[in-house]
């Protein structure tokens, strides 16, 4: 594959996969917003397994409404701005317009969020404390369950998904340090 080629693809899949990096990041500043800080039912209801929550705490309906809305506005943006540029139409390779932004936008949060609650289920099964690193999981539970949840909606093949993953990981390294910079995070990871 031509370097072109490599750059046209990384480049599509940044633009395809940034939907459900907000919706990843939204729940946390949704938690710093006066109003929503107090909406913090849990996603689990309070749900128990062999004694332990589902979930826990910090997986929130409010973290999971706000993605869902952040994700679709970002789709919604994202597929102006492809409909009205031409020279990004050149670049990004996947045709936007083909997806609607009321199932792409949804389908990339919920795959997104899902991952990471699925990896909270399991920390919390295997006695991780919220909050404490468990690598490799936190770096790409999200991109694990965004390519689930989305996988029969898009046309990509294995080599995409494999360079979306590694992506996804440099994308959530960045990110989880920039939250931490700013402030947004009490950690770096």
């Amino acid at each position: 594959m031509a370097l072109i080629d490599w750059a046209q693809t990384c480049i599509t899949l940044l633009f395809y996969f940034f939907p459900a990096g907000v919706a990843n990041a939204v729940p946390l500043v949704a938690s710093k917003i006066p109003y929503l800080r107090e909406w913090t039912y849990p996603m689990d209801a309070y749900g128990t397994f062999r004694g332990k929550r589902l979930l826990g705490d910090h997986k929130t309906v409010r973290g999971l409404v706000s993605g869902v809305i952040a994700s679709t506005t970002v789709v919604y943006l994202f597929r102006w701005w492809y409909a009205h540029d031409a020279p990004l139409r050149e670049v990004i390779t996947l045709d936007y317009l083909s997806y609607h932004p009321l199932v792409l936008g949804p389908l990339l949060a919920i795959g997104a969020l899902g991952g990471d609650a699925i990896k909270s289920f399991f920390k919390r099964q295997f006695g991780i404390d919220s909050g404490k690193p468990w690598i490799p999981f936190d770096q790409i539970d999200y991109i694990v369950g965004t390519i689930i949840f989305t996988i029969w909606y898009t046309p990509f093949t294995p080599p995409e998904y494999l360079i979306l993953f590694f992506i996804g990981i440099v994308a959530h390294v960045l990110a989880n340090v920039l939250g931490w910079l700013i402030g947004v995070k009490e950690v770096p990871y």
